[in-house]
C-alpha cells in the first residue's frame, strides 16, 4: 500500500477512496497537438527574448494558456531515468477536496496518488474553474556521511527532488514514472523544493488526477543521500495555497552586534497593527543554513524548520509604522539575540488567511557587525521618524539612546522654525521668497528636518575593509553632544550623509536664512556620494530608508548569467517539445 498522507485543513479528506473511473472534461494541449506546438513556440520566443533583459528574480510560476508549468533548472534530472524507475503496485488513490492540504511522508521510488473533482455536475458545461496543484518538499533525505564537505555535497547535484505528475484522462487516473511513458500526463520537478501546474477552465464534474514520486537513492546521482520526504500537496479551485514570491520583498535597514531591522515591502494603506499580516520572520546562520538554503522555495519547509540557531518571529519586535517613504505602510521586524560578525540568510513567509499552507519570499542576506561595536540600532523615534539604522551608543538601554538622540534633534528643529517664521509663507505668489511652487517653507522645513536628523545622528560601522567611511571617536564626531556621553574608548566608522540632503535645504530655504555647505575639501571630510559601489553591497552615504542591498536579480536564476538563462530555457523548450507534441 502507499502511504497516503493525512488532511491538514479539513476532515472531509475521511472520505477519500478508491476510485476507478471517471468522467472527463476540459481541454489540455495534448486535445490539440498543432495548436500546443505553437502556444509553446510562442511561449519559449517570449522566455527567451525576455532572459536578456531580465532584472528580477525569476517567476516560477509561468502562466501558459492552458498549464501553469513551475520550471525546474534541474535539468539533469529530465535525463537520468535511474531516478525513475518504479511505479506503484497498486490502484489506490486519495480524494483531495478544494483548499485541503495533506502532509505525507514518502520514501524512495514510491509514487502516491490522488485525485480531485471540480464541484457541481458533469452536465453543466458552463461554470468553468482553475485548478491549482502546489507540491512542496517540507523534509528531505539527508547526506549519509556526515563528514563530508556539505557544501559541496548541496551544491551539485543536490539533494533529490520530489516529482509531480498530472493527467485529466480516464486513460491515465495513476499519474506517475517512468516519464518515457505515452499515456497523457505531464510531469515536474520541485524546484528548491517548490514546484506547481495549474490547470485552466476546467468545467464543473471533471477529475484531475495527480501522482508524486520519489526518486531512486541508489543510483550514481543520489548515491550521497538517504531517507524519507515529507510534502504538502494543495489543490485549490479559488488560489493557490503555496506560492513563490519573486522579486525584492525584504529589506535590511540594519545591523548591530546582537540585532538586525528587517522591513516588509509596502502594504496595503488600511494595514495597521490591529490586522497586520501573518508574516513569519526566520534567521538562520550561513554556514548552518544547507537544509533551507536548497528548499528556499517550501513554504513549510521554512515554517517548519527546527534548528537551536534559527531565530523565527518569536525572538523579534513586530510593528507596522507609516514612517516610511511615502507614508505608506511597512511591516517591521527588529530581530533580536543574533551573534555577532556573522552571515545571516533571512527568511520571510505570509501564512494563508483561514487555509494551510502560505507564500515565500525571496531570501535576504545579512551580516551582524563586530562584538566590540559601539553600533547601536534605534528606530521609531517620535522626531526622527526616519531614522532606522545603527548609531554610536553606549551601554544604557536602546529607549534611553533613542531618546537622547531624538530630543536633540527637536530641540534644534524649533530653533529653527522659529528663524523660518519670520518669513512670510501664506502671501501671494508674486511676494513669495521663490517664484518656484515646489519651494515653499513647508518643503523647507522638511528638507531641513531630514538634513537635520541625517548629521546630527550618525550612521554607524564597525568596520571599514573598504575604507569607504572615516574614523570617529567621540571628539571627532559631527555630533559634539557625544563627548562625555560616548565611552572615551569608542570608535566607529560613520557613512556619511548624502551630500544631496544640504544641498536640497540650500534649494528650498529663504537665502537670507544663511544656510550654506561646504565646498571642496570640507564636502568630502562631511558628506558623502550620493550612489553605491558597483556591486551595491555597501552603502556610501545615509539617507532617509538607505538600505543595504538586496539579492540581487540572479538570485533565482542559474549562476552564470542571461546566457546560462537562454540556454536552460532552449532546453525547456525542447524538453516540452517532446512531452506534448
Amino acid at each position: 500500500m502507499v502511504s497516503t498522507g493525512r488532511s491538514l485543513a479539513s476532515s472531509r479528506a475521511a472520505r477519500a477512496g478508491t476510485r476507478n473511473s471517471a468522467k472527463r472534461k476540459g481541454l489540455l494541449l495534448w486535445d490539440f497537438p498543432q495548436l500546443g506546438s505553437i502556444l509553446y513556440v510562442i511561449v519559449c520566443i517570449a522566455l527567451l527574448s525576455n532572459a536578456a533583459e531580465a532584472s528580477g528574480a525569476l517567476d516560477i510560476s509561468i502562466q501558459l494558456p492552458v498549464l501553469d508549468l513551475s520550471i525546474d533548472f534541474s535539468f539533469q534530472d529530465w535525463f537520468n531515468p535511474l531516478q525513475l524507475q518504479r511505479r506503484a503496485d497498486t490502484n489506490t488513490t486519495t480524494e483531495l477536496f478544494s483548499d485541503d492540504v495533506v502532509q505525507p511522508s514518502i520514501s524512495e521510488t514510491d509514487v502516491h496518488h490522488y485525485y480531485f473533482t471540480t464541484p457541481g455536475s458533469s452536465n453543466d458545461n458552463e461554470t468553468v474553474y482553475n485548478v491549482s496543484i502546489t507540491l512542496s518538499t517540507c523534509t528531505q533525505p539527508l547526506p549519509t556521511n556526515s563528514s563530508v564537505n556539505l557544501t559541496e555535497v548541496y551544491a551539485s547535484p543536490g539533494p533529490p527532488p520530489l516529482y509531480l505528475w498530472v493527467s485529466n484522462t480516464t486513460s491515465n487516473t495513476l499519474p506517475g514514472p517512468p516519464s518515457t511513458r505515452t499515456d497523457k500526463q505531464v510531469w515536474n520537478t520541485t524546484y528548491w523544493g517548490f514546484t506547481n501546474f495549474t490547470m485552466i477552465n476546467v468545467t464543473a464534474g471533471t477529475s484531475v488526477y495527480i501522482g508524486v514520486s520519489a526518486p531512486n537513492l541508489m543510483s550514481t546521482v543520489f548515491a550521497n543521500w538517504s531517507g524519507d520526504w515529507s510534502y504538502q500537496l494543495g489543490v485549490s479551485t479559488t488560489s493557490p495555497l503555496h506560492a513563490v514570491q519573486a522579486g525584492v520583498n525584504t529589506f535590511v535597514q540594519d545591523t548591530d552586534s546582537v540585532a538586525a531591522l528587517i522591513s516588509s515591502n509596502n502594504l496595503t494603506a488600511d494595514t495597521t497593527n490591529e490586522n497586520r499580516p501573518p508574516f513569519g520572520i526566520f534567521l538562520n546562520p550561513s554556514d548552518d543554513d544547507f537544509v533551507l538554503t536548497s528548499l528556499a522555495n517550501s513554504y513549510c519547509a521554512i515554517a517548519e524548520f527546527v534548528n537551536p540557531t534559527l531565530k523565527s518571529i518569536n525572538d523579534a519586535d513586530v510593528m507596522v509604522t507609516t514612517n516610511t517613504p511615502g507614508q505608506v505602510p511597512q511591516e517591521f521586524f527588529y530581530v533580536k539575540s543574533l551573534t555577532s560578525s556573522t552571515f545571516y540568510n533571512a527568511y520571510l513567509t505570509l501564512a494563508n488567511d483561514g487555509r494551510v499552507g502560505g507564500t515565500v519570499y525571496q531570501m535576504q542576506n545579512l551580516t551582524t557587525k563586530t562584538a566590540n561595536t559601539t553600533c547601536r540600532i534605534i528606530y521609531n523615534l517620535s522626531f526622527c521618524d526616519s531614522v532606522a539604522y545603527a548609531v554610536p551608543g553606549n551601554d544604557e538601554s536602546y529607549d534611553t539612546i533613542a531618546n537622547w538622540y531624538d530630543a536633540q534633534a527637536e530641540a534644534l528643529y524649533q530653533n529653527f522654525t522659529h528663524s523660518l517664521a519670520q518669513y512670510p509663507c501664506n502671501i501671494t505668489d508674486s511676494a513669495k521668497y521663490s517664484l518656484s511652487d515646489n519651494v515653499t517653507c513647508d518643503n523647507c522645513a522638511a528638507a531641513y528636518k531630514t538634513w537635520l536628523c541625517s548629521t546630527l545622528i550618525p550612521r554607524c560601522q564597525s568596520t571599514d575593509p573598504f575604507s569607504m567611511y572615516p574614523s570617529r571617536n567621540a571628539s571627532t564626531s559631527r555630533n559634539p553632544s557625544l563627548v562625555g556621553w560616548l565611552p572615551d574608548n569608542a570608535q566607529y566608522y560613520e557613512v556619511l550623509p548624502c551630500k544631496d540632503l544640504c544641498y536640497a535645504v540650500v534649494q528650498m530655504c529663504p537665502v537670507d536664512l544663511g544656510f550654506t555647505c561646504p565646498t571642496g575639501t570640507g564636502l568630502k571630510e562631511w558628506y558623502g556620494d550620493d550612489y553605491e559601489d558597483s556591486d551595491r553591497t555597501n552603502i556610501t552615504c545615509n539617507a532617509p530608508w538607505v538600505t543595504y542591498k538586496v539579492n540581487g536579480a540572479d538570485a533565482l536564476w542559474p549562476r552564470g548569467g542571461e546566457e546560462t538563462v537562454m540556454w536552460v530555457i532552449g532546453l525547456v523548450c525542447i524538453h516540452l517539445a517532446f512531452v506534448w507534441i
